[in-house]
């Protein structure tokens, strides 16, 4: 009677062994899935390449009357479409003019959103169409910004470039020269071989 319940005993023991190994090799298994996941989004997104910027080698004049917003490059719309949004969003506003910045040609890159740029009649219209931004034809909400600061960021961007290109350079020459001075150092110290003439 002893043996059986020992028996008993020992296969319950067991079969709690294998249960509990089950569950590990589960939440073992979610771990391993989650890192798998991980490490999947983030090779995503060293594949991503952001859009590339247009960069001003100087400060155009300034436009305190002027606003801008993007559109996708795919985005075809007329001047008079624009127009027509914008009179139908903002009717107490005045538009002087509208122009078509194609930014995406410029940087030769598609992804890259292409440029409206609206010079308006007051300040006070500046401020309420950066406020309310433009709403698209498709449904698109696009962020109305003062052009200027648009130029400025524009400009800021060239002048980093600048600073890393003229950095890349120093490096580039510092590691020139470090093999020549290696060499120099080489010969340091040696012993002049004299020159025997034979007469």
């Amino acid at each position: 009677m002893m043996g059986q319940q020992l028996q008993d005993d020992r296969e319950e023991n067991l079969e709690r062994d294998k249960r509990i190994d089950r569950e590990a090799d589960a939440a073992e298994r979610e771990k391993v899935d989650q890192l798998v996941a991980q490490l999947q989004a983030g090779l995503r997104q060293r594949k991503y390449k952001p859009p590339s910027i247009r960069m001003r080698k100087e400060l155009p004049e300034i436009r305190p009357l002027a606003v801008c917003f993007g559109c996708g490059s795919d985005v075809h719309i007329s001047h008079e479409e624009i127009k027509r949004e914008l009179e139908s969003q903002y009717p107490d506003v005045s538009i002087i003019s509208l122009q078509f910045d194609p930014v995406s040609v410029n940087v030769g890159d598609p992804t890259t959103r292409n440029r409206w740029i609206v010079t308006l009649g007051r300040q006070n219209d500046c401020q309420t169409m950066i406020k309310g931004g433009v709403l698209l034809t498709g449904g698109e909400r696009v962020t109305v910004r003062p052009l200027d600061d648009v130029m400025k960021e524009e400009h800021k961007a060239y002048k980093l470039h600048q600073y890393v290109q003229e950095a890349k350079t120093k490096v580039s020459l510092m590691k020139d020269d470090q093999p020549r001075k290696h060499q120099k150092s080489k010969h340091k110290g040696k012993p002049k071989k004299k020159k025997i003439t034979v007469k």
